[in-house]
């Protein structure tokens, strides 16, 4: 059996993703994923890697970062971080 050749070019993409509760998770990095995705989806491969890379670093610049990678050295995920969104 052949296997089905993945499509090179860009794919269809909504203009939104729809919203979701986050609970007690980070809205800038989910802002940020969120870009990532729609804007990603529109690219060759390769650009979108270049994207995602660049979004990753513009992730990792927030304040959430920070204090997501300090509550999980402190608590190992037992408790939720008290994110601050920026």
């Amino acid at each position: 059996m052949k296997a089905k050749e993945i499509p090179k070019g860009s794919i269809p993409v909504p203009s939104n993703l729809p919203e979701v509760d986050l609970g007690p998770l980070s809205r800038k990095v989910d802002e940020i994923l969120r870009s990532a995705i729609l804007e990603g989806a529109k690219l060759p491969f390769e650009q979108a890697l270049s994207l995602e890379s660049s979004k990753f670093g513009e992730v990792c610049g927030t304040e959430d970062m920070r204090i997501g990678i300090e509550n999980f050295l402190k608590t190992q995920l037992k408790q939720p971080a008290a994110f601050v969104h920026r």
